[in-house]
């Protein structure tokens, strides 16, 4: 590898794993919040929420790597451009194609990072963080009930407590159950305890209270008086948030195709095709972002920069414009990624030859 090669490829590179932690930093925070809020009142340690980042981070950078990449390559060609250093190049007799070497590098050590992301490392760190919110859970269920709050941790029951004198003992209680959406119940009680014996079930007893069941006709309810009612709640045992994530690509197109037709089968054939898709965004971010570059001419970087931005912002906004059409089955769910992607490719290819041209 020549001296300019090594030049730009340690620029390229700085400049991309700096972005690469920004960018990460601030969408994890977004990522970290959601997550948060399924077992931020059961006291989980600082450990967890360190393990929670650390499996983070290869979902957050299946989608981060191609911004990051096109940043660098902006910045560095762009100064570059800026310094004359270039147009030295150029009028030497040296090809774009020989300049856009370090890039390439790049843009494949990216896609190459990229499937090794989204076929492996975000599956495995999806199910670590499914397995950690689960132990979490089972092991502090109890906790999850807050003095002065509502409780909505548990599928279709809400709770509120007025007090929590000792530990496992409730007082002030309130309990909406809708588990049985023909006979919803309302329960109030003086006091009681909760616990998790088996880490699967919350059990709650309830002393010196009342229970109202609805009934099908609307304003008829029952009403009864009791003493004590043990009431069983199932922990939940899956994070929300992870829905198809976990799923490996070739596991999720099988899975895609077990659901009916529908939206369900569609999403998970948009996202095993998006899996593909993505990491070779690299390779054409590599492609069109030196002569966007070049096109800023002597008006610096940031025109380079900006013009890549709106580029990349317009793909994003075409994903999610077809994606949309592909879940309401409008297209095949393949014509969701794909064809912003050939777009966006087509486009590199206009932009090279344009300036190859020069």
């Amino acid at each position: 590898m020549k001296t300019l090669d090594r030049y730009i490829l340690k620029d390229l590179a700085l400049t991309f794993g700096l972005g690469l932690f920004a960018l990460n930093f601030v969408i994890m925070t977004e990522r970290v919040m959601r997550i948060t809020m399924v077992f931020a009142q059961v006291g989980a340690s600082p450990w967890d929420f360190v393990r929670i980042i650390l499996y983070l981070q290869p979902q957050i950078a299946v989608f981060t790597t191609p911004l990051c990449l096109l940043i660098s390559v902006l910045l560095v060609y762009g100064r570059m451009n800026a310094d004359s250093e270039v147009v030295v190049l150029r009028t030497s007799g040296m090809p774009l194609m020989r300049l856009m070497r370090p890039a390439l590098i790049m843009g494949i050590a990216a896609t190459l990072l990229g499937y090794s992301l989204t076929f492996y490392l975000a599956p495995i760190g999806s199910r670590y963080i499914g397995a950690l919110i689960t132990q979490v859970l089972r092991e502090r269920a109890p906790y999850a009930i807050s003095e002065g709050l509502f409780t909505t941790n548990f599928p279709d029951v809400v709770i509120y407590v007025r007090g929590k004198p000792e530990p496992g003992k409730l007082s002030g209680i309130f309990l909406y159950d809708t588990r049985e959406p023909d006979r919803p119940r309302t329960l109030y009680a003086d006091r009681g305890t909760v616990e998790s014996p088996d880490g699967l079930n919350l059990k709650l007893r309830l002393l010196d209270g009342q229970m109202h069941l609805g009934a099908k006709k609307p304003g008829d309810f029952t009403t009864v008086f009791f003493g004590r009612y043990d009431l069983s709640v199932p922990i939940p045992m899956r994070a929300p948030v992870l829905k198809h994530n976990e799923h490996m690509p070739m596991m999720l197109h099988t899975y895609a195709y077990l659901q009916p037709p529908g939206r369900e089968r569609q999403t998970a054939l948009i996202e095993f095709h998006e899996r593909f898709m993505l990491p070779l965004l690299n390779l054409v971010i590599a492609v069109f972002g030196i002569p966007l570059a070049m096109m800023a001419g002597k008006t610096g970087k940031l025109l380079g920069l900006s013009l890549g931005l709106v580029v990349f912002a317009t793909f994003y906004a075409g994903l999610a414009f077809f994606e949309g059409m592909a879940r309401a089955s409008r297209v095949p769910a393949f014509m969701g990624p794909w064809v912003p992607f050939i777009a966006v490719a087509l486009f590199a290819l206009w932009t090279y030859r344009r300036e190859a041209a020069h």
